[in-house]
């Protein structure tokens, strides 16, 4: 899946932007990431490792082309924008997000976004998921890799637990993380 219209091919005007707000040039080709099937999350082992050992190729691949943004949160304006958006969609549907049989079926717009939670720059591709609750717990006193490892976590959550992204964003967690950032920013402690 691309970050690119599917359409007209053209990147979000917000997305172009931040991107060339941060030095990197959104005509490039940007890393492309195969999604997990939108309806039912869960899958085989097997399946988790190919996305697991894609994840960390595209980071790698992200990281050796861009070099000076591994802790940029130049793109701070973008996540909120695009969050608030994806909040909007979300709490318009309400219980409709289910389908008859109780599976969450996301929009296609809801997805991507938290998708690209655990994609970089926003994610690690070494995340520890059993940190998450730790680091919730203390977000105020959270580092960037903190908020990270919170994020990849947000972000592949759905594959171990259907509803997961449902209870993300019914409990504004992304909200605190966004706080968090902008204060770390302020701070000079972002990157």
């Amino acid at each position: 899946m691309s970050d690119r219209h599917p359409q007209t091919g053209s990147l979000s005007p917000d997305l172009e932007e931040a991107l060339r707000e941060a030095g990197i040039d959104p005509d490039s080709e940007l890393p492309e990431f195969d999604p997990v099937p939108i309806c039912h999350a869960s899958g085989p082992s097997e399946h988790q490792r190919a996305i697991d050992a894609e994840i960390k190729r595209q980071w790698r691949e992200w990281r050796q082309h861009n070099p000076d943004h591994y802790d940029d949160y130049a793109l701070l304006e973008t996540l909120k924008a695009e969050y608030a958006t994806v909040k909007q969609v979300f709490d318009a549907l309400g219980d409709d997000i289910r389908d008859e049989s109780g599976w969450p079926v996301y929009p296609e717009l809801v997805s991507d976004f938290m998708q690209s939670l655990s994609r970089p720059p926003r994610g690690r591709p070494d995340y520890q998921p059993d940190r998450m609750m730790a680091i919730e717990a203390n977000i105020a006193t959270a580092s960037i890799e903190d908020i990270q490892h919170l994020l990849t976590a947000y972000g592949r959550a759905e594959r171990f637990s259907d509803g997961a992204w449902i209870t993300c964003l019914k409990e504004n967690r992304l909200d605190a993380v966004i706080k968090r950032i902008e204060a770390l920013m302020l701070t000079g402690g972002a990157g």
